[in-house]
This record gives structure tokens, sequence and C-alpha cells, in this order.
């Protein structure tokens, strides 16, 4: 038996995720070394699942993505979000 993604409205409500309600500026990145070190952490992890990360459930974005925006954090705890200054 394989693995179900979460629901939509758990996926909606994951940490880290924050709902696009209109087209907006675009997100801020992180620098490559912390997308290249956070892909890293990611591509050793136990939940992930063929380039996805089954606790973000979101199977819209893959790992490669998720890492490069800023404010992304990972929901198991093994990187923070990218603050601009700290």
């Amino acid at each position: 038996m394989g693995y179900a993604l979460p629901s939509l409205r758990s996926r909606a409500a994951a940490p880290g995720l924050a709902p696009v309600a209109s087209p907006g500026p675009a997100p801020l990145t992180a620098p490559e070394d912390v997308a290249a070190a956070r892909l890293v952490v990611c591509d050793a992890c136990e939940h992930n699942s063929n380039g996805h990360c089954r606790l973000f459930g979101c199977c819209q974005k893959s790992i490669a993505t998720t890492v490069t925006l800023a404010l992304s954090k990972c929901p198991a705890g093994k990187w923070p979000r990218w603050i601009p200054g700290r």
C-alpha cells in the first residue's frame, strides 16, 4: 500500500505554507548557498518521497522549488526560514 498525500485542507494549513489569495509580488528567494544546503538535507531526509516532502504534503511544488523560497521552513525542523539580515 502506497503513501497517500494529506488532504487539500491539511496541506493548506501546513506550517511554512501560506495560501496564495491573488497574484502579487514574486516570493522572496533564499540565496543559492542556503537553498543548496537545504536541498542536501532534504535529499537525505526520510520524509523525501521522489522529490516531494511527505510532511509538507504539497503535490504542486517539488522539494527543489520549496528550498529556494526564503520563507519556507522544514516541517520536521531540519532547516529554518531564511530572513534577510539575520
